[in-house]
C-alpha cells in the first residue's frame, strides 16, 4: 500500500479502521449500502435536531410561567428563582432548611432560606397559583 495512504489511515487509529473493517462486512452480510447508512445518520441527526428544538421551546415555555407566577424579589421586584436543599438537617444544614430562593437580577443579592416543600411550591407557580 502507498505510503501516502498509510499516511491518512492512521488518523483514524487502529480501533477505528478495525470497527470499519467489521462495520463493511455486517453491511454487505445484510446486504445494507453505504448510502443506505448515510440516509440513516441524516435521519438520526435531523430526528436528534427537532429533538432538542422541542426541548429547547419547551424549556423557554415553563421559563414564561415560572418567570410570571413566580414571588418578586423585594429588591428588585424580578421573579425569584428557586431551588430545593437536598441536604438533610445536621451540621451542613443546621436550621433543616428545604428551599432556597434567590434573585437572579445581575447587581441583585437577595436570597432567603425557607422550609417550604420545594416540589409544591413548584407546581403552584406552574400550574399558575
Amino acid at each position: 500500500m502507498e505510503e501516502e495512504k498509510l499516511r491518512k489511515l492512521q488518523v483514524f487509529g487502529f480501533d477505528g479502521l478495525q470497527n470499519l473493517v467489521t462495520l463493511f462486512k455486517i453491511l454487505e452480510r445484510e446486504k445494507i449500502s453505504v448510502d443506505e447508512v448515510t440516509d440513516y445518520v441524516k435521519y438520526t441527526v435531523e430526528a436528534n435536531r427537532k429533538k432538542i428544538e422541542q426541548f429547547e421551546k419547551k424549556a423557554k415555555e415553563m421559563q414564561i410561567v415560572w418567570k410570571k407566577n413566580s414571588r418578586r424579589c423585594p429588591t428588585c421586584m424580578k421573579p425569584l428563582a428557586a431551588r430545593a436543599i437536598n441536604i438533610p438537617k445536621g451540621k451542613q444544614n443546621l436550621k433543616g432548611y428545604t428551599c432556597y430562593w434567590f434573585c437572579q437580577g445581575e447587581n441583585c443579592n437577595f436570597e432567603e432560606y425557607t422550609h417550604e416543600d420545594f416540589k409544591e411550591i413548584y407546581t403552584k407557580i406552574m400550574k399558575g397559583r
